[in-house]
């Protein structure tokens, strides 16, 4: 509260010292709040390094990243995208306005009606087909019918 506010009171401030101030306000605690609360945050802070969060902090903000979890296919697909000779003619006819379905998207990856664009290498064909068939989120089709 400012001095300017308080001037429109009627009030007195008297000084009670040490143990005779027998009723506890939220100035005398909040030293002991702000410190215990400073102990909180070194400890979120280091365990938020032990599981190697970025972590940003301002007076006012906490903010921390996303994990990414990557199996190392979008690389994969970025490394070689240049490889195919059928995506850099795809590439030429998008860039034509020959191919309006075709977008270039996040990584620089070509996309079709929104899905990725792979390079034909058996290298990519082999991995995509194994995660398909260990992942435990998919399963084959017929193994759902009666």
């Amino acid at each position: 509260m400012s001095m300017e506010a308080l001037k429109d009171y009627d009030f007195s401030l008297q000084y009670h010292p040490g143990k005779t101030n027998v009723v506890v306000d939220a100035l005398s605690r909040q030293n002991v709040l702000v410190s215990s609360l400073m102990v909180k945050e070194q400890e979120l802070l280091e365990k938020f390094g032990d599981l190697n969060l970025d972590v940003e902090f301002s007076p006012r903000d906490l903010k921390l990243s996303m994990i990414t979890i990557s199996s190392g296919l979008i690389e994969d697909i970025q490394k070689y995208k240049f490889d195919d000779e059928l995506l850099q003619n795809t590439r030429q006819l998008m860039v034509q306005g020959k191919a309006p379905e075709f977008k270039v998207g996040p990584h620089n990856i070509l996309h079709c009606n929104k899905r990725i664009c792979v390079p034909t290498m058996d290298k990519i064909k082999e991995f995509i087909l194994e995660e398909a068939h260990k992942s435990k989120l998919s399963f084959h089709s017929r193994c759902a019918k009666i």
